[in-house]
């Protein structure tokens, strides 16, 4: 569970979130571009 919460990004806007591998892979996950640089 601890692992889990580590691994767990929000979006800045608070909408939703992703894993840490979902981060900067080409593919927004948020919609205010938060993983993507």
């Amino acid at each position: 569970e601890k692992y889990f919460k580590s691994e767990a990004i929000k979006c800045k806007d608070g909408s939703k979130s992703f894993v840490r591998a979902r981060l900067n892979d080409g593919f927004c996950d948020c919609a205010d571009g938060t993983d993507e640089p």
